[in-house]
């Protein structure tokens, strides 16, 4: 649609929605004394127009017939003028026309043909016909707007000898549309004022039974009273919906009596209900009492269990690390011993006489054993810096920046001698620069519970056991992935495998907290999240999603 359109278009349509929202607020009544009246009004102006139009053209035709015969007439009267070229007779047979008002002008031409004619006489002012007569039509009028003209031929027998031409007023014509316009105006307020009056009249044989219907829907709405009926006024569709509303009051009459009934029985019950209620209170107060006791008991017990299970965690993790370092610790005695006995002989064969290839061997040995005690008391001094730094952080769970892989690396160090027992090999990859702001003792807890976990459940039987630790950094998450080649799980065990005190090693020395224990400090502490996916005989995958910047 072009511009102008949409322009015509927006008026119009607000004008028919404001017409619509005007007529939708009006009464019943009103609506059918307007479709009413505007019907008898719409077909009134067709059949006005209609009857105007087919007018119109009768006098159109009646006075080009007129016309038609006028010049006939004329054209016989004048053809003895005509032949002997006798313009004095003409003129006074043109005079005659005066008394014809509708004629304003007459030419009577002397030829045979339009183009060589020659005026004989005239009627009127204008002594020369039109130019534009030579190509008018014998016999057919032409209309010009409030004038007619026509042409004729004067014959002699068979041979055309002049022609006649006649301009005729047609004030009938003009002044009809105005004078149909007055009388249809004058017909339509005549028929409008009493189909307006019919319509007032009939509109109650449809609007009485319609407000006796509302008077009746209105009286059950304000007063409750279902007992009311509506009058049924006539038998047509308003006597059908009067019937169908008695009918719905009698069912909800109905219905409200038995509402009625069930309220007075409820507040029978309810009354019953309260006695019972008052007894049954005092009854749980009493009990709640002592369940209240009995859970503040059981919550200081679980808490408990999962202290004793932390430091369970952490004696294995003691007693082991003391083992892996008794080996360094007793190779160097082993190794300081065999030096004294070196520095013994060398002093005895000093005092007897120190040869070359003594002194050249001690240093050797002597070489080889402060090697091998430096190698074993570095390897120690790992040992216990990891397992101080991992103590530590479980004793004292404070914040601090850690890099990723060195603090793994330095967890899978500290559990590394109960692994071993198991012949459990480890393997951790994770790049370097990740840096995690967290709560250190937590994660390595975290990690020494899985590590106990799997090499308790995971490895029974298997060849070569591993476990497989992967970190790696998504946009501001670390997701750790702890991995082990071990049974894994069937489906019913790994659906309870993080609620407290579930284990399939009960009577093996499992306590059923050391996955819990990580639930809780994964989602709790570290504000993450943690999966796991197992299927028998393809191991076990825990997928820990950890914030880099730990809540709180």
């Amino acid at each position: 649609m072009n511009g102008p359109a949409r322009l015509h278009a927006g008026p119009l349509q607000r004008f028919r929605r404001r017409l619509r929202r005007w007529f939708a607020r009006r009464r019943f009544r009103t609506k059918l004394t307007i479709i009413s009246t505007g019907i008898c009004l719409v077909c009134l102006v067709a059949a006005g127009a209609i009857t105007a139009l087919h007018q119109y053209r009768n006098l159109e035709l009646l006075l080009l017939q007129r016309a038609q015969t006028l010049a006939a007439v004329i054209a016989a009267n004048s053809e003895a003028a005509v032949a002997f070229e006798d313009a004095q007779g003409a003129r006074q047979l043109l005079e005659n026309l005066a008394r014809d008002p509708s004629v304003e002008r007459a030419w009577l031409m002397l030829g045979a043909k339009p183009a060589e004619a020659t005026l004989l006489a005239s009627y009127g002012t204008d002594t020369l016909p039109p130019v534009s007569w030579v190509a008018w039509v014998p016999g057919q009028p032409r209309q010009d707007g409030e004038r007619i003209e026509i042409m004729t031929t004067v014959r002699q027998g068979a041979d055309t000898i002049g022609f006649l031409l006649l301009r005729l007023r047609a004030q009938e014509l003009a002044s009809l549309p105005w004078k149909l316009m007055q009388l249809t105006a004058l017909v339509l307020v005549a028929v409008v004022a009493l189909a307006y009056l019919l319509a007032r009249w009939l509109q109650q044989v449809v609007t009485r039974p319609v407000g006796a219907l509302l008077a009746t829907t209105e009286a059950v709405r304000k007063t409750k009273d279902y007992s009311l009926r509506a009058p049924v006024l006539t038998e047509d569709e308003l006597g059908q919906l009067a019937h169908a509303v008695n009918a719905m009051l009698e069912e909800v009459q109905s219905h409200d009596a038995a509402r009625e009934a069930s309220e007075a029985r409820l507040r029978e019950l309810n009354e019953k209900l309260e006695e019972l209620v008052r007894i049954r209170t005092h009854d749980l107060e009493a009990s709640n009492q002592s369940l209240k006791e009995a859970i503040e008991t059981l919550h200081r017990t679980q808490r408990q269990l999962v202290e004793s299970e932390k430091l369970a965690a952490l004696g294995a993790l003691v007693a082991g690390v003391s083992h892996e370092i008794n080996t360094p610790l007793g190779i160097c005695v082993t190794v300081a011993s065999h030096l004294t006995e070196q520095v013994r002989s060398l002093e005895t064969a000093y005092r007897e006489g120190l040869r070359r290839s003594q002194m050249e061997q001690f240093l050797g040995d002597a070489c080889q054993g402060l090697d091998i005690i430096n190698g074993n008391l570095r390897r120690a001094a790992d040992l216990i810096r990891s397992f101080k730094q991992i103590a530590v952080d479980q004793g004292s769970e404070e914040r601090r920046v850690v890099d990723a892989r060195t603090y793994l690396g330095e967890i899978l160090l500290s559990v590394s001698p109960q692994l071993k027992r198991q012949n459990i090999r480890t393997e951790l990859v994770c790049a370097d620069g990740i840096e995690l702001d967290t709560y250190p003792g937590v994660l390595a807890q975290i990690i020494t519970n899985l590590a106990i976990n799997a090499a308790v459940h995971a490895f029974e039987g298997h060849a070569a056991p591993q476990i497989r630790i992967e970190g790696r950094q998504e946009g501001e998450d670390f997701v750790l992935v702890f991995a082990d080649n071990g049974c894994g799980m069937p489906a019913e065990v790994r659906r309870h495998v993080f609620e407290p005190f579930f284990t399939t090693r009960r009577g093996g020395g499992g306590s059923g907290l050391g996955l819990h224990i990580v639930f809780n400090q994964v989602t709790q502490r570290l504000g993450g999240t943690i999966e796991c996916d197992s299927h028998p005989g393809e191991g076990t995958r825990f997928v820990l999603r950890l914030p880099r910047r730990s809540p709180g």
